[in-house]
């Protein structure tokens, strides 16, 4: 992992680039510590840093192990890795995500069930109700992470200066629902909903000013008219726009 702090010169001084900068060597540091990564900062040189990526790649020891109870609860779980040697430098994933399953996700926010398919969830299935629960499955994971927020929260931006918010994600996902389903697989014509040729990315980017409420709404709204557009489609069925 790289990142460079780029500095501006003035006779006799040296003036550093405003925060973002030093903001994205912070979260680079922290991404790195978190996840058994070394972050290569402050460097004006690749040379060093892509020597010192190569020799941490050649030695180290893989170590893996099975919960015989694997939590589902969604949560984060530690993990802690010792050495009896002295010496040595131990890099290792402080610990996981636990993946939670639609029925946890259910029992922590039983508003989801509205936003889920009413078909039983179920690990062997006929293959387009597998498809459909698998998409309801991500699309309700979305709103449960955003579940509880107000205000500015939505549109916070977790590692500037990245763009990405949750607010964006919605946002996002509304267009593809809307591209993808509508426009693809039906042949509607539909325009895009927060990208325009001025801001291409106008769906992550122009948050500041947007309504979340409003926002989640289209998402919804897309989500059901996506439904309604891949219904009457087999899953064989080439795209509508492929066969103008």
């Amino acid at each position: 992992m790289w990142s460079s702090r780029a500095a501006a010169y003035i006779p006799g001084r040296n003036v550093y680039l405003p925060s973002t900068l030093d903001a994205s060597a912070r979260n680079l540091l922290q991404l790195a510590e978190e996840t058994d990564g070394r972050a290569i900062v402050n460097r004006n040189t690749l040379a060093a840093g892509l020597a010192q990526i190569a020799r941490d790649s050649s030695y180290y020891y893989l170590l893996g192990y099975t919960s015989s109870q694997p939590p589902t609860d969604g949560r984060f779980h530690q993990i802690r890795v010792r050495v009896t040697p002295r010496g040595l430098d131990v890099r290792a994933r402080k610990g996981y995500y636990r993946h939670t399953t639609m029925a946890a996700l259910q029992r922590r926010e039983p508003s989801l069930k509205v936003v889920v398919s009413a078909a039983p969830h179920v690990e062997i299935a006929p293959e387009r109700q597998a498809v459909e629960e698998l998409l309801d499955y991500h699309r309700a994971t979305l709103l449960w992470k955003c579940g509880g927020l107000t205000g500015e929260q939505p549109a916070q931006r977790s590692c500037p200066p990245s763009t990405l918010s949750l607010l964006g994600l919605v946002r996002h996902l509304a267009e593809v629902e809307r591209s993808w389903f509508r426009r693809q697989a039906a042949g509607q014509d539909v325009d895009w909903i927060y990208c325009t040729e001025a801001s291409p990315d106008g769906d992550f980017d122009d948050v500041a000013d947007a309504n979340a409420g409003a926002d989640f709404e289209v998402y919804r709204t897309e989500v059901t008219l996506a439904d309604e557009a891949a219904r009457s489609r087999s899953l064989t069925s080439p795209d509508a726009a492929c066969n103008e």
